[in-house]
C-alpha cells in the first residue's frame, strides 16, 4: 500500500505542475526522474529475483540421489 500512495503522490505533483502551466520541459524532466526510479527499483527486483533462483537451482536435489529424504532402506 505503501508504493501505491507514493505513486498517487507522485502523480499529483505531476498534475499540479501541469495545473500551473509550467513549462513542458520540466514536466517531461521530472517525468523522466520519477520513470527512471521506477525502473531502478525494477532491476533491483529482477536482480534480487535472478540470484533467489540461482540459489533455487543450487539446492536442488541431484538426479543421482532419491527423494526418500537420504533416508537408507535396511530391509
Amino acid at each position: 500500500m505503501i508504493d501505491q500512495m507514493k505513486f498517487k503522490e507522485e502523480l499529483e505533483e505531476i498534475r499540479e505542475m501541469v495545473h500551473d502551466q509550467l513549462p513542458r520541459y520540466l514536466i517531461i524532466d521530472k517525468c523522466n526522474e520519477k520513470i527512471a526510479g521506477y525502473q531502478k527499483e525494477i532491476d533491483e527486483f529482477e536482480k534480487w529475483a535472478e540470484e533467489e533462483s540461482k540459489k533455487q537451482e543450487n539446492m536442488a536435489v541431484p538426479d543421482d540421489i532419491g527423494q526418500d529424504g537420504g533416508v537408507e532402506d535396511f530391509r
